[in-house]
C-alpha cells in the first residue's frame, strides 16, 4: 500500500463521481464500485465550492491510498476493502491529531473497486487497477471558520531533521506491517509449496506414509495440550473425528480410536492421552511433550513457540505504533500552532528545539498553546457576541445562570473569562461561584 499527498482548488469529489480525467473515456460507473469509508460526499463538495479563498490557493487536502494487485490476488477483493477501510480511519485519526473531531467533521473518503481490472491509456500502456481509497479534506475549520492544514508542507521540519513527508512515510509502513499488505519499498517475496508436500510432513523434514494418521496424530497432541480433563479430551477428539470409538488395553484402560486412510488404526493410548497429563500446568506439558520428541509434538511446539514470536511481535509493533502516535501529535501540533515561518513564536520554538528542546517539552508548550488557544475562540464565540448585546452592561439572574451552568463552555477557565468579560467585575464573578 503506497500512501500519496496531493491537493485541490476544486473538482475534487466531481472526479471521484464522475470519473473524468485527461486521456480517459471511461466512466466512474464502468470503472468502480464506489463504496463510502467516511462522511458524506454533498457536504463536503458543497463547503469546498462555498470556502473563500484566493485565486490558486488550494481549498482541500486529497490522499489516496493504493494497494498492489497482489494483495488482492492473496486476501480478495472483500477483504482488501475492510484493511482499507482502517488505514482511511487510521489516517483520520492523523488529521484529527491536533483537532477535535467537529473541527474536522467534513473529512470524506471512498474506496474504488474495480470493474475494470485493466485499463488502456492513450498512449496503448496496459494498467493493472486495484482498490484503493481518496480522502477529501477541505481547508477550513468547521468550528471556527479559520483555515485548517492538518498535513502542511511535506518538507516541514520544525527545527527537527524529519520532514513531516518522511513521518507520513513512516505511517505508511506501519500500516503495511499492521495489515500485511506488499510495500512499495519492499515487494513481497512469495514460495509455492508443492501440491503434493504436506503441512505435516514439511516439519524438520519428517515424512509420514499416512497423511491422515499425521493429522489425527497432530489434533490429538494438540486437544491434549488444550483439555484439562479426560472428559474434554474425548469431546474434542469425537468433535474432529465422530468416527472415532472406543478401545480397550489388555490391561483394562480404555483409549480412542480412529480408522488412518491406509486402514490402519491410530491408537490414542500413549502416556500423553492419559488424564495425568491432562491435569498438568500448559509449561509442564510443553516440558513432557518436548520428551517424547514425536513428529506431532515437535509440530505442535513448533506452532507454540511461533505463536509465542507472534505474540513478541505485536507487543513490539504496539510499542513501535504508540511512539509514532506520540511524535506524530507534535508535529500535528507545530503545523497547527507554529507553521508560519516568518513568525517570532516559530523562530523562538525552532530555536529552542535544535538547543536540545525534549518532546516531553515540547508537548508541554504545545499543549498550553492549545489551552490558550481553545480558550481565545470560546471567549470570542457569538454566544458571548450575544450575550454582551443583550446585556449592554446590565447583567441578570437568568443571565448569570446560563453561562455558570448551562454547559455553555467546556471548562471553568473558560466560564470565568466569558463571566470576566461581560461583567468586569470580581463581585459578580465570585457571586456566580454561589450557582455550581
Amino acid at each position: 500500500m503506497i500512501i500519496r499527498l496531493n491537493s485541490g482548488v476544486s473538482g475534487g469529489i466531481g472526479y471521484l463521481r464522475d470519473g473524468q480525467m485527461s486521456g480517459r473515456t471511461s466512466t466512474r460507473e464502468e470503472l468502480d464500485y464506489r463504496v463510502v469509508m467516511i462522511g458524506d460526499a454533498a457536504l463536503t463538495e458543497r463547503i469546498i465550492e462555498n470556502m473563500r479563498s484566493e485565486p490558486g490557493v488550494t481549498r482541500y487536502g486529497h490522499y489516496t491510498f493504493s494497494v498492489s494487485p497482489e494483495d488482492v490476488t492473496r486476501y480478495g477483493q472483500d477483504v482488501v476493502s475492510d484493511k482499507l477501510r482502517q488505514v482511511s480511519d487510521s489516517f483520520a485519526s492523523l488529521i484529527r491529531a491536533a483537532y477535535d473531531e467537529d473541527e474536522t467533521s467534513a473529512i470524506y473518503a471512498e474506496a474504488h473497486l474495480p470493474r475494470l481490472q485493466q485499463l488502456v491509456d492513450k498512449n496503448g500502456r496496459l494498467h493493472v487497477r486495484a482498490p484503493h481509497v481518496h480522502m477529501i479534506v477541505p481547508k477550513v475549520n468547521m468550528v471556527t471558520g479559520a483555515r485548517l492544514d492538518a498535513i502542511g508542507r511535506s518538507q516541514n521540519t520544525f527545527g527537527t531533521k524529519v520532514t513531516t513527508l518522511k513521518l507520513i512515510d513512516e505511517f505508511q509502513e506501519l500500516m503495511n506491517e499492521r495489515h500485511g499488505l506488499v510495500s512499495p519499498k519492499n515487494r513481497m517475496k512469495t514460495r509455492t509449496v508443492g501440491a503434493g508436500e504436506n503441512r505435516v510432513s514439511r516439519f524438520r523434514g519428517d515424512r509420514f506414509t499416512d497423511p491422515k494418521a499425521a493429522a489425527i496424530k497432530l489434533a490429538a497432541v494438540d486437544a491434549a495440550y488444550m483439555s484439562s480433563s479426560l472428559v474434554e479430551f474425548n469431546k474434542r477428539i469425537k468433535d474432529e473425528y465422530p468416527d472415532a470409538v472406543v478401545g480397550r488395553s489388555s490391561k483394562g484402560f480404555t483409549y480412542l480410536k480412529i480408522k488412518a486412510s491406509s486402514g490402519k488404526t491410530v491408537r490414542l493410548d500413549a502416556p500423553h492421552f492419559s488424564d495425568r497429563f491432562f491435569k498438568l500446568p500448559q509449561d509442564q506439558k510443553v516440558d513432557r511433550l518436548r520428551e517424547i520428541n514425536k513428529p506431532e509434538t515437535r509440530e505442535l511446539l513448533g506452532r507454540l513457540g511461533r505463536l509465542d514470536a507472534v505474540v513478541d511481535d505485536v507487543r513490539a509493533f504496539d510499542e513501535r505504533f504508540a511512539d509514532f502516535e506520540r511524535r506524530w501529535k507534535i508535529r500535528a501540533m507545530e503545523t497547527r500552532y507554529i507553521a508560519s515561518n516568518n513568525s517570532t513564536r516559530h523562530k523562538q520554538y525552532v530555536a529552542a528545539v535544535r538547543a536540545g528542546m525534549s518532546d516531553d517539552k515540547k508537548l508541554d508548550y504545545l499543549n498550553e498553546l492549545a489551552r490558550v488557544d481553545r480558550l481565545e475562540r470560546e471567549t470570542d464565540s457569538p454566544m458571548l457576541r450575544r450575550l454582551n448585546a443583550a446585556l449592554s452592561g446590565k447583567p441578570d439572574e437568568d443571565t448569570i445562570d446560563a453561562v455558570v451552568n448551562g454547559g455553555i463552555f467546556e471548562r471553568k477557565a473558560a466560564r470565568d473569562a466569558v463571566l470576566g468579560q461581560i461583567f468586569g467585575n470580581e463581585s459578580v464573578l465570585s457571586a456566580s461561584t454561589t450557582h455550581e
